[in-house]
């Protein structure tokens, strides 16, 4: 009896530690869903998606710009400073035009004279339209911190004045940016290394997202230490088409439950 409740003991144990590994592996590898519900100014489209994202995203609706937000807390389960990520992707697929939905790093604001923002310290974006790279009207297009030949290029705005882009993720974690050389304006040097990341966002520009209205999915943050979030974008409502062959059988199973009642009513009590 005693070795019998000593073995449920140990048992309750490893369930324990087994539920904790479970915990932390899920905070290690977010992978969140997105909705037209959740980011202003977008349609859910069911059908069409990047390659492995489900089966539908959102498209921005022509108008005021659309953004998402999601924090480095929400992804990972801890903080994440600038130099411990590996590399950023999301996928786009628009029809024309050089503009297109862009990727903005916000970090935290540290409380002095550094923090250009009223919620944030620094603001990193890079737009595809500044990396060089080509797209496939209406397809879906990848674009990537880490692309080899094209990888997606940052401007600090609210430091430099200019959208000019400039250095790449891998150049920034390489040491303090020379804004001036890069883009001939702004601090001779600023180091965002070990910069904590509050907001990673996807959005549109105000200023031209009126003709705007490219598709976006799929957002992917790896971290060199292997951890990887994902956000998948959707749809909130999808219609599901019903087999004709299924509507059939409904139709069949109605008569047949209308002739029975019928026959029932004509039984003498």
């Amino acid at each position: 009896m005693i070795r019998f409740v000593g073995w449920k003991r140990e048992i309750r144990v490893a369930a324990a530690i087994l539920a904790m590994g479970v915990t932390a592996g899920a905070a290690q590898a977010a992978s969140l869903t997105a909705t037209d519900v959740d980011i202003a100014n977008t349609f859910g489209d069911g059908t069409t998606s990047a390659p492995g994202f489900g089966t539908g995203s959102l498209q921005q609706i022509p108008g005021p710009k659309a953004e998402y937000y999601v924090d480095a807390n929400t992804l990972f389960g801890h903080s994440v400073a600038v130099k411990e990520i590996d590399s950023i992707s999301y996928w786009t697929k628009k029809d024309s035009g050089s503009v297109d939905w862009y990727l903005a790093i916000y970090t935290a604001q540290q409380g002095d004279a550094g923090d250009m923002g009223s919620f944030y310290r620094s603001r990193l974006e890079a737009e595809p339209s500044e990396s060089g790279a080509g797209y496939t009207p209406g397809a879906w297009t990848q674009w990537s911190t880490n692309d080899a030949t094209n990888p997606l290029k940052f401007n600090d705005q609210p430091r430099t004045g200019t959208f000019n882009a400039g250095p790449t993720l891998a150049e920034i974690q390489a040491g303090s940016v020379d804004w001036n050389a890069s883009v001939g304006q702004g601090p001779s040097s600023w180091d965002y290394n070990d910069e904590e990341v509050s907001l990673f966002s996807l959005q549109t520009a105000s200023g031209w997202a009126g003709g705007f209205d490219g598709f976006v999915d799929g957002l992917t943050v790896t971290l060199k230490s292997g951890e990887v979030g994902t956000v998948n974008f959707e749809p909130s409502i999808v219609a599901v088409p019903v087999p004709a062959s299924v509507v059939t059988g409904l139709v069949g199973l109605a008569i047949v439950a209308g002739i029975t009642g019928r026959r029932s009513l004509r039984q003498p009590n």
